[in-house]
């Protein structure tokens, strides 16, 4: 399963760096952008799982508190990120409460997240690296989409007014 995270990253980054038919791009980011919203909750429900079940008893404190904060973090940018989604496209006066900055925030919290991870043992570790890798895909496939070009626009326009 970590197969898809990292197939997806690096998808994202051959479609920046490349130049494709719009098509292709707009296919790569909207399934980077479906992939992130629903597989990461349950990548980190799985990881929490494992976590719970076979980690926690084997690891020292320290190691259980890194762990569990990767996951906590990588759920906040989730839910974070799914929120300015999800009110961006249902409700498009809410993106004047959301500034660009929160892109600035979210990324090096996924990263965060991701180096955390390296605490956990076993499957939690490779769900919780997956999850941090395919959030940080989503993250990077809505920086020059259509989501954001929105928001942009939402912004600007209530910072004229």
């Amino acid at each position: 399963m970590s197969f898809i995270p990292l197939a997806g990253v690096a998808f994202i980054v051959l479609v920046r760096q490349k130049v494709l038919p719009k098509e292709t791009e707009i296919a790569a980011q909207t399934l980077a952008g479906y992939l992130g919203l629903l597989l990461v909750p349950l990548l980190l429900a799985l990881a929490f799982r494992a976590w719970a079940k076979t980690a926690k008893p084997a690891l020292p404190n320290w190691r259980n508190g890194l762990g569990l904060s990767s996951l906590l973090v990588l759920s906040a940018v989730w839910v974070s990120y799914t929120g300015l989604w999800w009110g961006n496209h249902t409700h498009a006066a809410w993106g004047r409460y959301y500034d660009p900055a929160w892109m600035g925030i979210l990324f090096p919290c996924s990263l965060a997240a991701c180096i955390l991870a390296f605490a956990l043992r076993g499957s939690a570790r490779a769900m919780g690296i997956s999850a941090a890798l395919l959030m940080w895909a989503w993250l990077q496939s809505m920086v020059y989409s259509g989501t954001m070009n929105q928001l942009l626009r939402v912004l600007s326009q209530t910072r004229a007014q």
